[in-house]
């Protein structure tokens, strides 16, 4: 049942909590190419040319509410996107920290103003991943783009317990990891992978800490979610189903939440 529901989903947006909205207005819609579809508040939503649906929500939470973790390692390991042209990416790959090529696709990597590592992607992605400089590279004048095409298509977490972390992303979505990475059998591809890692704080603090902080899943309209939330009951998980059942959440192992919505 569960499975179904999936293979008609899809990545919708990546959710995540800033500290200065002017800069990373800057840096994702000048450097990376998104386009701003609306600010609303505190919240920003991030799209393409292509469509009208958000692919990044930024939420700004100033220094007297929000703040960096103790020992700045986040959950965000790092974001990847899928870019849909080569032109695009080419175009764009001019301002990267690191640009990585093979015989399958091409990789560039970013820094954005909070320290995440931002992946865009052509083709394959890498088998591998690569660091960033120290220093990132010195910034090249070119003219503004605007992608056609832009969808999430992985994410890296830090998790506290590895072996905890892939026990709860199984027993929500009913499916398995294979050597850490967890692929996901939407209509687009999109895989979860997990890297342990000794941060004290990446679990909890989703509301306070400068990090992700809810990964958003498009189901079909006639999926049910009521249905769905039967399961997590008897899997004893922590979930949220609105009254009029178009919205369901579930929290994961460091009690970060996955929003599944109605088309």
């Amino acid at each position: 049942m569960i499975e179904s529901i999936l293979k008609k989903a899809s990545l919708k947006s990546l959710a995540l909590r800033i500290n200065h909205r002017a800069s990373n207005i800057d840096f994702y819609q000048n450097k990376l190419g998104f386009k701003k579809l609306l600010e609303e508040g505190a919240l920003t939503f991030f799209g393409d040319k292509g469509s009208s649906l958000s692919k990044l929500i930024l939420e700004e939470t100033p220094s007297y509410r929000g703040r960096r973790t103790i020992d700045g390692i986040k959950k965000i390991n790092a974001l990847y996107f899928q870019v849909g042209t080569e032109l695009d990416f080419d175009s764009l790959a001019k301002n990267a920290d690191q640009v990585v090529e093979t015989t399958v696709g091409k990789s560039a990597y970013f820094l954005s103003p909070e320290g995440d590592k931002i992946v865009l992607t052509l083709g394959e992605m890498p088998s591998k991943d690569h660091s960033l400089p120290i220093q990132p590279a010195e910034r090249v004048s070119c003219d503004k783009v605007e992608l056609e095409s832009i969808t999430p298509s992985k994410i890296k977490l830090n998790v506290s317990d590895l072996e905890e972390a892939i026990q709860k992303y199984e027993q929500i979505f009913d499916l398995s990891f294979q050597a850490n990475q967890l692929n996901f059998p939407f209509e687009q591809p999109f895989a979860l992978e997990l890297i342990e890692s000794e941060g004290k704080e990446l679990e909890g603090f989703v509301d306070e800490i400068w990090d992700i902080e809810f990964i958003e899943i498009l189901v079909s309209e006639q999926a049910d979610l009521a249905t769905f939330a039967e399961y997590f009951e008897t899997q004893n998980l922590d979930y949220f189903i609105d009254a009029k059942k178009s919205l369901l959440t579930v929290k994961d192992a460091s009690e970060l939440e996955w929003w599944f919505v109605l088309k």
